[in-house]
């Protein structure tokens, strides 16, 4: 008998459960199955494998594999490391990975940009359009009109002539941009003497 250790992304699990691996199911690390808890069935993701010779207890079987991609063996790892890390349950730590695979990606932003085509005619107006577009940008000539003060005809005529286009570009949420004056609170002694002691016991493992 093979047993597989299965890690669900439950909070109050501080480890994975050992479920029987049926002899006529494949099942590698990082599968996604269903396996019975309680009353009810559960997603978790395969973590390890091992032979289950000698085993004294009978188990509760995986019931299925999920066809979706498996998780990476070093995304199952880092899992594991993550919840060390941060002193947290690692199924806590893999119910955040399980959203991110599920969550649908943004679409695309469309934006108004120059091509660097020249206007046949220059006017004022057409002159603010092409400022306001080089210092911020717009998502329709609504806006652009507004940011040039001038009306939506003007932009729109520019965008006819081939001098203004619109452009998708990737709408997925950015890290903000690191903080260099960034400085950790200062800290009075009995809360200096604890974060020294903390520290000891990290260098220490």
């Amino acid at each position: 008998m093979r047993i597989a250790e299965v890690l669900l992304p439950l909070g109050a699990l501080p480890e994975p459960f050992d479920y029987a691996a049926p002899d006529d199911m494949e099942i590698t690390v990082g599968d996604h199955v269903v396996v019975p808890l309680g009353p009810r069935e559960i997603r978790g993701v395969v973590c390890s494998l091992r032979d289950g010779a000698g085993h004294n207890r009978p188990l509760k079987e995986v019931l299925g594999v999920i066809d979706d991609p498996p998780l990476p063996e070093s995304a199952v790892e880092f899992v594991r490391w993550a919840a060390r890390w941060t002193l947290s349950s690692p199924g806590d730590v893999l119910r955040v990975v399980l959203r991110g695979l599920g969550a649908p990606r943004p679409r695309p932003l469309k934006l108004l940009k120059p091509t660097g085509a020249v206007p046949a005619k220059l006017t004022p107006a057409r002159e603010a359009v092409i400022a306001a577009i080089a210092e911020a940008s717009a998502t329709s000539a609504a806006e652009l009109a507004r940011l040039a003060g001038v009306s939506s005809g003007v932009v729109k005529s520019l965008i006819d002539e081939g001098v203004i286009e619109t452009v998708e570009v990737d709408n997925t949420e950015r890290f903000a941009r690191p903080d260099p004056d960034f400085a950790p609170a200062t800290l009075n002694p009995s809360q200096a003497a604890a974060a020294e002691a903390v520290k000891a016991m990290v260098r220490k493992g």
